[in-house]
């Protein structure tokens, strides 16, 4: 198995021989996805100026995903790169890159991906689905895939400045995946990067309050709501809610303002599992799952849904069936790996 210092090298040789680029992720983005994809778009951006410090006008870099990223992160340098699916369709690109996730998870954007001469999978999760990439660069251990981003800069054969665009990239990332270094998943190394990005120049309480702290009314109401219809099972180790259409309608609310309201509940003193269900229409339900540690969430959505899932104290899937059904097959699921039973 290649280290990350080869496998930079390797992406660097496809890089150098390519002109036209295609970045996306999860097919709806997340702080860690949509810092991920601008990030390395300014690195591909730097990658491919001449000695002069010239963008070749013929180099295309877009950064495209299924749903467009919540409003939220429109602060982030370089953020015009992002184009809807609509824009893109029909162009053929030579090098797809999909970061934070497989391409299973990339939606519709996947058919750009399959015309590409190469592709290549940047991604930090545990629990995902086997991919055909040219090049696969996951390590399950590392905080974000931002924290995976940043090792471009210390590479010798990229040579990219540290600039506070970049920085500020990568910093938004690492705060929301580690949910802002107070994840297990934060390591010294996490707060040693951190270091760097703040040594940058990055306003760090500016990106702390866009990421993980601004939220619309709109947003507000629906977590009221949320939280007000917040159960729990009788061992008071399990809390789970809902979203339904109706709630939406009511509080005005979009599905981006659901993103952080699990977080809401899953910390209640005794909660060792948070669930949280969300009607979709047409009989489908997205579920969102968070740990304390004591079981492992990825593998459970994994068994729900081979579709799904994500980190050992995050993951997710969606299930068909109502939400009555689905809420009884998931606690289930959830009441055994946690009590045995």
């Amino acid at each position: 198995m290649m280290n990350s210092y080869q496998i930079l090298k390797e992406i660097k040789q496809i890089v150098d021989k390519s002109k036209s680029f295609l970045i996306t992720g999860q097919y709806n983005p997340d702080g860690d996805s949509i810092g991920a994809e601008l990030a390395l778009y300014k690195i591909l951006s730097v990658a491919k100026r001449d000695q002069s410090g010239t963008l070749d006008p013929e180099v295309v870099i877009d950064v495209v995903n299924e749903e467009l990223p919540p409003h939220r992160y429109r602060f982030l340098p370089n953020f015009q790169a992002v184009k809807s699916l609509e824009e893109v369709r029909g162009r053929r690109y030579e090098v797809g890159f999909i970061v934070d996730g497989g391409r299973d998870r990339t939606g519709k954007v996947l058919p750009l991906l399959e015309k590409c001469d190469y592709t290549v999978n940047i991604d930090h999760h545990k629990s995902r689905l086997a991919s055909t990439d040219t090049i696969s660069w996951i390590e399950p251990h590392v905080s974000s895939t931002c924290e995976l981003v940043f090792e471009f800069i210390d590479h010798p054969d990229w040579k990219i400045p540290l600039t506070p665009d970049i920085a500020t990239c990568i910093y938004a990332g690492m705060i929301y995946d580690t949910g802002s270094f107070q994840f297990s998943s934060t390591s010294p190394r996490t707060h040693r990067i951190a270091a760097r990005l703040l040594e940058a120049g990055i306003s760090a309480w500016k990106i702390s309050e866009e990421v993980l702290l601004s939220k619309s009314y709109a947003a507000l109401k629906l977590l009221t709501a949320v939280l007000s219809e917040v159960r729990r099972d009788p061992r008071g180790s399990i809390l789970w809610s809902v979203i339904t259409q109706k709630m939406l309608e009511e509080t005005g609310a979009t599905p981006q303002d659901e993103e952080g309201i699990i977080n809401q509940y899953n910390f209640v003193e005794g909660c060792e599992a948070a669930i949280l269900f969300k009607e979709l229409g047409k009989n489908k339900i997205k579920v969102s799952l968070r740990s304390r540690g004591k079981i492992d969430m990825g593998a459970i959505a994994k068994t729900l849904n081979p579709g799904g899932g994500g980190h050992e104290r995050a993951a997710g899937c969606t299930l068909e069936g109502s939400m009555e059904e689905v809420q009884e097959r998931v606690l289930k699921a959830v009441e055994k790996a946690l009590y045995g039973s």
